[in-house]
């Protein structure tokens, strides 16, 4: 049985830009928190701070302001070099729309990679890496190159190789912008099979509602802020609650 308990929380958490005069706030007094196992989507128009939000979890953007705690101690300097490398090493994975996988290495070694820049042992290496492709269906593709698969299949390396360090936290953009409809939904289903299995908590960033249905939570996002959220919920279909999520979003952008 998957227990809750509280691994992450976002305290008013701030991001300004200046553009030569003018001051621009990416992100406004953004807070909430996330369970072990639990699944967020923050879902908002482009340019609503989504991505930013996103660099800041991951340790590749750094806050103007607030606070993180993981595990209820303050995670201090993580956006800071030398311990933004190993925030991102020990605590995040990541999973992007591009998939970023090196072409010039085999599915393996893709995924292996992370294990590899932690000087783990070969067997070690090995082993977890067939497990991990195993767990996302690629155990039969293993010694091909990235440019022999479709784009689904390089998702789902992308998924693996984020996944392999056991992170505390899956950061995903957009892992679905670059698929078809059939493909997203299987991309999508894998990741919901990733969180039941490992009880891994995710962080899903995206402007499609069919993709927020999936979920736990949805967070609303609206210039920098989160406006509302929406539980999906387990008694009604998928299509049911996407026509909820859209509802709910563009009566929030009305003002309503």
């Amino acid at each position: 049985m998957i227990t809750k308990n509280l691994l992450l929380k976002i305290n008013s958490i701030e991001k300004k830009y200046y553009i030569g005069k003018n001051e621009i706030n990416a992100l406004k007094n953004v807070s909430f928190e996330l369970d072990k196992g639990e699944f967020i989507v923050v879902m908002g128009r482009s340019g609503s701070g989504k991505t930013t939000l996103l660099n800041i979890l991951g340790g590749l953007d750094s806050p103007t302001g607030g606070k993180i705690f993981m595990n209820g101690k303050e995670v201090r300097d993580y956006h800071k070099e030398p311990y933004a490398t190993e925030y991102r090493r020990e605590k995040i994975g990541f999973v992007f729309q591009s998939y970023n996988l090196l072409k010039a290495l085999t599915v393996e070694e893709n995924v292996a990679l992370p294990l590899i820049l932690k000087n783990e042992k070969p067997l070690k290496i090995k082993e977890r890496t067939a497990e991990i492709l195993e767990l996302v269906g690629l155990s039969k593709w293993h010694n091909h190159r990235s440019v022999e698969l479709s784009g689904g299949q390089q998702q789902r390396v992308a998924v693996a190789r984020a996944l392999i360090t056991s992170p505390a936290i899956l950061l995903a953009d957009e892992p679905t912008g670059n698929l078809d409809s059939q493909t997203s939904e299987e991309i999508l289903q894998l990741i919901v099979n990733m969180k039941n299995k490992l009880n891994q908590s995710i962080v899903l960033v995206t402007h499609d509602p069919k993709v927020a249905a999936y979920g736990d939570r949805v967070l609303f996002f609206n210039d920098g802020e989160i406006v509302n959220e929406y539980r999906n919920q387990q008694d009604i279909s998928i299509n049911d609650n996407i026509t909820m999520i859209i509802n709910k979003f563009q009566s929030l952008i009305r003002g309503e």
